[in-house]
C-alpha cells in the first residue's frame, strides 16, 4: 500500500514538473501587437465656420465660410478656386459675385491670434475682422 501511495505521488510530482517547464515543440508566446492608432481625421481649415463681425450677428448675419468658399449674410457670394492649403495665411483665388456678374479676386485670409479674428481682405467687399460664432445648439 506504501508503494501504491510513493508512486501516486512520485507521478503527480512528475506531471506538475513537466507542466512547469516549457515544452521545445511549443513556441514562444509573442508579445501582443502595439494597438493601432485610429487616423484621425484631418482638421478643417483655420477658415472654415461660422463667423460674424460682432458676437450679436451670429444668430442672422453670420459669415459662412467652407473649404470651398464664402457666402456672407449680405449679397456676396466667393467661391475659391482651388481651395487654399495650409494653416497660416493664405491667399486664394476667387471668383465672388456682389450686386453683379461674377468676377475674380485675390482674397487673404488670415487668423489674427492676438484679436483672435479672422482677417480677409482683398475682397469685394470692405477689408473685414470677423470673431467665430459658436457652434449652433443642436434641438
Amino acid at each position: 500500500m506504501k508503494r501504491a501511495l510513493w508512486t501516486i505521488l512520485l507521478l503527480l510530482a512528475a506531471c506538475e514538473r513537466q507542466a512547469e517547464a516549457p515544452s521545445a515543440r511549443t513556441p514562444a508566446v509573442p508579445p501582443p501587437a502595439p494597438a493601432a492608432t485610429p487616423a484621425s481625421p484631418a482638421e478643417p481649415a483655420f477658415y472654415v465656420g461660422r463667423w460674424a463681425a460682432r458676437p450679436e450677428l451670429c444668430a442672422e448675419g453670420a459669415w459662412v465660410i467652407t473649404e470651398r468658399g464664402i457666402d456672407t449674410a449680405g449679397e456676396v457670394s466667393c467661391r475659391f478656386e482651388p481651395p487654399p492649403p495650409g494653416p497660416g495665411p493664405v491667399e486664394v483665388n476667387a471668383i465672388c459675385t456682389a450686386e453683379g456678374p461674377p468676377k475674380p479676386w485675390r482674397l487673404r485670409l488670415a487668423y489674427a491670434q492676438s484679436a483672435q479674428a479672422l482677417l480677409i481682405e482683398n475682397g469685394p467687399f470692405a477689408d473685414i475682422g470677423l470673431i467665430r460664432c459658436p457652434a449652433p445648439v443642436e434641438p
